[in-house]
């Protein structure tokens, strides 16, 4: 049969349904974290490519369900779509709480795709950058205007997005990288900020600048920016702002009382 290509929308919306959560670690280790991987054909036929066709595999264990095997019992179809609906009813239930403990926003398919392409997009990691006009954004992705607008709107309610005074430019806000990185598969800035505290709390001084911080954990600013920002955010340092601090969100961080308790309760 020929194979079916996989459009952007079905890959979105698996994404979504799943959250980048591989099927198979899910369904025989109860694990959840993000993995990088890929779309796999749940009845090994690439002919159908529809959303109920597919399921989210980590790369193992895609090669190892598209392997034929000899002597020992593969994954069978129907033990993939058990695991696989087990954990769509999780992740929907429980609006994607998983084990690093935070529920990921509600996204409609058209704001995944608007907030990705902002995360995917940014060098630096911090609130923003980049400033791309909404009429670009709906040419990059092949939306009209209109309903570019209508899901910046509710990533702005989401605290994600923000827009100019005439509603033409959009740029991300700081949360947009802690919720986006882990579900496109950049990093996952919350595991980040324990590693980042660590290192503060272990500094000889009190402030500990931005750059320091990401040479010391051979991170440069796309990744160091959101765990920072994060801490700031909630408390857990507080922040040295300077004009010209650029790549860097900050100079510099101040351990607080906060940034202990906050590596304690991590672990």
């Amino acid at each position: 049969m020929p194979r079916a290509p996989i459009t952007e929308q079905v890959s979105v919306e698996v994404a979504l349904k799943g959250r980048r959560r591989c099927v198979l670690c899910f369904g025989l280790n109860a694990d959840q974290a993000v993995k990088a991987g890929q779309l796999a054909h749940v009845e090994r036929d690439s002919s159908r490519s529809g959303v109920d066709d597919l399921a989210w595999l980590c790369l193992p264990h895609h090669d190892e369900y598209d392997s034929k095997r000899s002597q020992s019992r593969g994954f069978s179809p129907k033990e993939l779509r058990a695991y696989r609906d087990e954990l769509y009813d999780l992740i929907a239930s429980s609006r994607a709480t998983m084990a690093i403990g935070r529920a990921h926003p509600p996204f409609t398919p058209d704001a995944f795709r608007i907030a990705a392409h902002f995360a995917a997009r940014s060098i630096d990691g911090r609130q923003w950058d980049p400033q791309i006009p909404i009429s670009v954004v709906a040419t990059d992705l092949e939306m009209t205007v209109d309903e570019a607008r209508i899901a910046i709107e509710d990533l702005q309610e989401l605290r994600l997005l923000d827009t100019d005074g005439s509603m033409s430019m959009a740029f991300p806000q700081d949360r947009l990288f802690w919720e986006l990185d882990p579900l496109v598969g950049v990093g996952d800035p919350l595991r980040d900020a324990v590693d980042v505290a660590r290192f503060v709390i272990a500094h000889d001084d009190d402030f500990v600048d931005l750059a320091e911080i990401g040479s010391a954990l051979d991170w440069g600013p796309r990744r160091t920016n959101p765990a920072v920002t994060f801490l700031v955010a909630h408390g857990v340092v507080e922040p040295r702002a300077a004009m010209g601090s650029a790549p860097w969100a900050l100079l510099s961080v101040i351990r607080t009382p906060s940034t202990r308790r906050f590596v304690r309760e991590a672990v």
